[in-house]
């Protein structure tokens, strides 16, 4: 029997009260949480910024309160509403977490039954004699080289005007923060100025798995470990599928109902990129174990693992899986995880329906980061297309509607969601149309298809 004492994020039954009397059904459940994320941001004491622990625990009051309006205790809800239910959530906490920080990064001397990137053979000179120390220096130069190209590339942004933007610029001051410690000294092993000319591609580390004990981790045989560039960990951790996200609700919805082949191809992509090239953020301590056991099997995570000469078993995958759902999410009970269990069994179906069976690997090529970039950026044959615009149900990019409106030729889930945020390479849009990419346009928010409840309509 379980006896678990109210989470302190959990609003409080009054505050629940107070809300459900005064809620709008007709309210998107996205636009809700982001009203509840700036009026509980505004609470900060002398209006100061939040930190990262303020904006961690601020984003899961706002998403406690808001499923509590959506989805009341006790209330019967549908299998799809247990699934929306379910990632939503999962989607809330990655929100929180931010899991492509740094701070997810080990350092290389953590206790030995922890996990860790280690020098790859013939690596470490290299870097030292750039400067980097140690792996997670070598880590944050890549992405601040990355973080400086992008901003060469980049027009100039108007600052925020809308709650949505404003959280988006939050987390990148929560990035910007975190890699300013990049400039502390490095004989104490923290971190340097960036070289700018340093060979990212060429220094590499390995992913050493930690073990049921310190004698385990050092028996492991590093040679026998696929080395990856620091430039590979960096662009995955920049480029995180759910790193510019604003809008969970959305996002859930557009990965439930997602049935385009390339769509779906994508999605498969990115999951195994994370496994291929970020292992770290499949740790124990790390959300983003969820978003990917949700896209891949636990078998080819494993045998994934295994072609990188790293060994993890299924029931250690499986445990992380468990102590994440029980102690972040609190989830205890099968009927708890079965909406988010059911989304991957039918998101994993769809997905090998349109993947031919993968042959085995005798060696990975190397990731280049414009290839990478290139191919989750081009919409293909069939898949909707994402047009910015003016919501027909707000202002700005808080406006927008959610429709399921098939294009004659082109995606066969055509969103148009108002600050929708980069899920999977996608970035953030708002707009009153979405068109199919070789086909006719989808239905406008002025269609006869009626968005689902709770969604931007």
């Amino acid at each position: 029997m379980n006896n678990v004492s109210l989470s302190p994020l959990a609003p409080s039954p009054q505050a629940v009260q107070a809300a459900q009397s005064s809620v709008d059904p007709t309210v998107p459940f996205d636009d809700k949480f982001l009203e509840a994320f700036a009026s509980l941001l505004e609470q900060l004491p002398n209006g100061r910024e939040p930190t990262y622990n303020d904006r961690n625990r601020i984003i899961k009051q706002a998403h406690a309160l808001t499923e509590s309006l959506y989805y009341p205790a006790g209330a019967p809800l549908s299998p799809g509403e247990k699934q929306q239910k379910a990632l939503t959530r999962v989607l809330c906490y990655i929100m929180a977490e931010q899991p492509w920080l740094q701070k997810w990064i080990r350092p290389q001397d953590v206790e030995r039954k922890l996990s860790r990137f280690e020098w790859a053979p013939g690596s470490q000179a290299l870097a030292q004699s750039f400067g980097f120390m140690a792996p997670v220096d070598a880590i944050k130069g890549a992405r601040e080289e990355l973080k400086r190209q992008a901003d060469l590339d980049a027009a100039a942004n108007v600052g925020p005007i809308t709650d949505e933007e404003a959280l988006q610029e939050q987390a990148a001051r929560d990035t910007a923060a975190e890699a300013s410690t990049a400039h502390a000294d490095p004989a104490k092993g923290k971190g340097k100025a960036v070289a700018r000319d340093a060979p990212f591609d060429d220094i590499e580390v390995i992913y050493v798995p930690g073990t049921v004990s310190s004698d385990a981790t050092n028996a492991i045989d590093r040679t026998q470990i696929y080395p990856i560039s620091v430039e590979s960990v960096a662009w995955q951790l920049e480029n995180h599928m759910c790193k510019d996200m604003t809008r969970p609700w959305d996002t859930a919805f557009e990965i439930l109902h997602a049935t385009a082949p390339h769509r779906l191809q994508e999605i498969q992509h990115q999951g195994r990129s994370i496994i291929d090239f970020a292992p770290h953020l499949l740790d124990n301590d790390n959300i983003s174990l969820l978003i990917v056991l949700l896209i891949i099997p636990r078998a080819e995570i494993c045998s994934r693992f295994a072609e990188s000469g790293i060994r993890v078993e299924g029931s250690t995958m499986s445990h992380r899986k468990s102590e994440l759902m029980k102690h972040l999410l609190g989830w205890l009970t099968q009927e708890d995880k079965w909406g988010f269990d059911s989304a991957a069994n039918e998101l994993q179906k769809k997905i090998k329906a349109v993947s031919a069976t993968p042959k085995s690997r005798t060696s990975r090529p190397r990731q280049y980061r414009k290839a990478v970039a290139s191919s989750s950026t081009t919409p293909g044959s069939g898949q909707a297309t994402w047009i910015n615009g003016g919501g027909s149900n707000g202002s700005g990019s808080l406006g927008g509607s959610v429709m399921q409106a098939p294009g004659p030729d082109g995606g066969s889930l055509g969103q148009a969601a108002g600050g929708y945020g980069g899920f999977f390479g996608h970035g953030g849009v708002g707009g009153s149309s979405a068109s199919g990419t070789n086909g006719g346009p989808g239905a406008s928010p002025g269609g006869s298809v009626a968005p689902p409840p709770g969604s931007s309509g």
